[in-house]
């Protein structure tokens, strides 16, 4: 993502009380997150989960930020939904999910416009000759749904989120927590 997008991004969630995690490309450099907020285990919800090697503390707006892969914000559905609705009129090319299934949080992600699980696959299976008929794709989130409804046959997990169910061509009877994969797997290739 261009850090001039990220910048308009960032302000306007400082508006909503809301301070984002940064997934970078520096793994040569020994980090792939940055934060800004001191109280981190309070503001990004635990979501470093005591991984701090692979992370750096950096005030956002000090120095630009290159080679950034995600910009992820943690809070409450109605208050991302909100900011969502209101960054989606900010200009520039980006793809933004809005992340449901999580325990007690939601999750906005803003990636690159080309940064989805269905642009990558595409691209590989182009690259090998296989038509997106032929792909079978499964999901339990709305980071899912083009995955979902662009594959020739799309199933959503039981515990998945009622857009993803809306978009899917079937629905799992397990979730998965229930090895759900497995059996649908094991059901279509009648794997016994």
């Amino acid at each position: 993502m261009d850090f001039s997008i990220f910048e308009k991004i960032y302000e306007q969630g400082l508006k909503h009380g809301l301070n984002p995690i940064i997934h970078v490309d520096e793994y040569h450099k020994g980090y792939d997150i940055i934060y800004e907020c001191e109280n981190y285990e309070e503001v990004y919800r635990g979501y470093i989960k005591k991984d701090y090697k692979r992370t750096k503390h950096q005030k956002f707006k000090e120095e630009e930020i290159k080679n950034i892969l995600s910009v992820c914000y943690f809070n409450e559905y109605q208050k991302l939904l909100e900011f969502k609705n209101e960054i989606e009129k900010i200009p520039g090319e980006f793809n933004i999910i809005l992340n449901q299934n999580l325990r007690n949080w939601s999750l906005l992600e803003l990636l690159n416009i080309n940064g989805c699980k269905w642009r990558a696959l595409k691209k590989y299976i182009d690259s090998i000759g296989i038509d997106a008929a032929q792909v079978i794709a499964m999901g339990d989130d709305n980071n899912d749904i083009e995955l979902i409804k662009n594959s020739g046959f799309g199933i959503a997990m039981k515990n998945a989120t009622d857009k993803l169910k809306n978009a899917a061509d079937s629905i799992s009877r397990f979730s998965n927590d229930e090895s759900g994969v497995y059996y649908e797997l094991s059901e279509i290739f009648k794997i016994k």
